[in-house]
């Protein structure tokens, strides 16, 4: 009886350790990096042992220096240290802007809609470019070097200035025609 016993142990023992029963769990983390993004880690899927500490920072190819990152699909720094307790998956992009707008001047004197339009900005780069808006006016738009705050220029309409913030996009202040107001924008 007791060989049999030791003849059943054995296997048993064998197989929860080829199955890593003992010792620290393992958890992988799965990096997305879009485009004009690079950093560490790179773009894959790494496996760690529980509670090891993973250092990971990105910034843009372009020049910005704010990336959106998301772990696990909530916003962290650009940097920083993830220690592992579960699965994760880090996500750092920079947020493209360019495409078509609907857009909506309010002017702030008389809270009166001034303008409601299309807006399409266009450009090689996810930093700077021109647009055209559905009135047939246009000129250029670009964003700061903090990778956030974005200025449209009108080069052909009443000197109208739109300033903004990538991370919202949709909504922002302007100046033009002698006057000032607020913006919002929804994409289309």
């Amino acid at each position: 009886m007791k060989n049999f016993l030791i003849a059943l142990m054995v296997p048993t023992i064998v197989f929860l350790f080829s199955c890593n029963n003992f010792g620290s769990p393992e958890y992988t983390v799965t990096v997305i990096l879009g485009s004009g993004i690079s950093g560490t880690p790179a773009a894959g899927t790494y496996a760690y042992k529980e509670f090891d500490s993973v250092d990971y920072s990105y910034g843009s190819l372009e020049g910005a220096t704010a990336p959106s990152v998301k772990i696990n699909g909530t916003a962290y720094a650009v940097s920083g240290t993830l220690t592992m307790y579960n699965n994760a998956q880090i996500e750092a992009y920079q947020t493209d802007i360019r495409g078509t707008w609907s857009l909506i001047l309010t002017d702030t004197n008389s809270s009166t809609t001034i303008s409601q339009m299309d807006i399409t900005l266009s450009g090689a780069s996810l930093l700077n470019g021109t647009f055209m808006d559905s009135q047939g006016n246009g000129g250029e738009w670009s964003v700061a070097a903090d990778g956030n705050i974005l200025t449209i220029t009108y080069s052909n309409w009443f000197n109208t200035v739109l300033t903004g913030t990538v991370s919202a996009m949709t909504s922002g202040t302007w100046t033009g025609f002698e006057s000032f107001g607020t913006w919002t924008a929804a994409k289309k």
